[in-house]
């Protein structure tokens, strides 16, 4: 993929800015375990945008506000059309590829308001038909997938003739994931042996649990959540002639859930991969800093990415002199990506103060250099390595994808 080439800002951004932002956040609903963390690096990147314009002189002024979309299409729906009427010109959230698309086709694209999901990595975002308004700030699946490719080669010591069954859950997410998975693995020589997908309201997967159990492979791969995992993990390993343990399951991000910790049974030996943010650098430890300084919430998946999504609605409305949504979508990709002078987080200030004398940036974000290409789409990942181990969820390693010169 290829960044798209940033233009020089065409005007200065304004002294005086007032900017609201929407956030559909899932605080209940099966993404609530994401919503405290995601709230929390919202408000903060509010609260380094409002330090930032003071220091750079600039009356701006920027609101945001958060709309509990119970993990559901149409409430997300129906919450950014309330929040748009309200003044809202740009869209964090919502999270999952499905809801995005619903909120775009239905709301966003003819309101014209750019959406910035944190989390919505399905690839069919990117051929979607939303005239440049959907972007994301979590790189495609297609670069998770790989990454768990990378995981599994080097757990079981190379991938060819590795033969892997799969249980992926019927849905945007197991679909795109699977199938991208399975594009990489056989590439690198691996074998897939049964590959079964199913509902989450099947009133019964004994099938499934059968299928999933023949062939004795040397692992089993899950693009699924919790629930339905559990269901199929408890009858697996109570079948021993299937040589099933939770110590052969690799994963996605969705069984990346500190709940899982409660079923030692099921998930003491599980690794997976899943989206994460650099950890070495200033920007990055001072991220994890003043995110864990404000209070109780434990950091999660995503929050990175809800920060730096927050920062470029702001960035955006510097660089176009507005708060018009149509404007904005039509410079996110610039302040994002290269050419341009790079900025951390850290830097807001001087970003800042460069746009307003019309030059042209390059954000660097806290989940890393985001670099949005054509289609609204960060270039590259940082995946962490995830671990369940004596009822604990660890991160032990990270793996970048693309692979970068000097590291993470």
């Amino acid at each position: 993929m290829l960044a798209v080439a940033a233009c020089g800002s065409d005007s200065t951004g304004p002294k005086q800015l007032n900017l609201e932002i929407a956030d559909l956040v899932p605080r209940t609903g099966f993404l609530e375990p994401f919503g405290a963390s995601s709230q929390q690096a919202a408000d903060m990147a509010v609260d380094e945008i409002r330090k930032a314009a003071a220091k750079a002189g600039a009356k701006h002024q920027v609101t945001i506000t958060h709309a509990d979309y119970r993990s559901e299409p149409k409430p997300a729906k129906d919450a950014a059309e309330k929040l748009i009427k309200a003044g809202s010109s740009c869209i964090v959230g919502p999270w999952a590829t499905a809801q995005v698309e619903r909120v775009a086709n239905q709301v966003a694209v003819k309101s014209k308001v750019p959406i910035i999901s944190p989390s919505a990595s399905g690839d069919s975002l990117t051929k979607a038909q939303d005239l440049g308004y959907i972007f994301r700030t979590v790189p495609p699946d297609r670069l998770q997938a790989q990454a768990l490719v990378k995981l599994l080669d080097d757990r079981l010591h190379g991938a060819r003739g590795k033969k892997v069954n799969f249980g992926a859950l019927k849905s945007t997410y197991g679909a795109d994931l699977s199938h991208e998975f399975e594009d990489a693995w056989t590439g690198e020589g691996g074998k897939i042996g049964e590959k079964v997908y199913y509902s989450g309201t099947q009133p019964s997967l004994e099938a499934e649990v059968e299928k999933l159990g023949k062939g004795k492979p040397d692992a089993w791969v899950f693009f699924d959540f919790q629930d339905t995992y559990s269901r199929l993990a408890n009858d697996l390993v109570n079948k021993k002639e299937t040589g099933f343990k939770p110590s052969k399951v690799f994963a996605t991000d969705g069984l990346a859930n500190p709940r899982m910790v409660q079923s030692p049974f099921i998930s003491n030996g599980i690794r997976g991969v899943a989206i994460g943010a650099p950890r070495q650098g200033q920007a990055a430890q001072e991220f994890g800093r003043r995110f864990t300084a404000r209070g109780p919430v434990k950091r999660q998946n995503f929050d990175a990415q809800t920060f730096d999504a927050v920062v470029l609605c702001y960035l955006s409305a510097v660089a176009s002199g507005s708060t018009s949504g149509k404007k904005m979508k039509d410079k996110l990709r610039e302040v994002s990506a290269p050419p341009g002078h790079k900025f951390t987080w850290l830097q807001l200030d001087q970003a800042v103060k460069a746009l307003q004398a019309g030059q042209d940036i390059d954000y660097d974000g806290a989940s890393g250099p985001i670099d949005l290409n054509e289609a609204g789409d960060p270039t590259a990942g940082v995946y962490d390595v995830y671990e369940f181990k004596d009822s604990n969820l660890i991160v032990r390693e990270q793996i970048a994808v693309p692979e970068r010169a000097g590291g993470i």
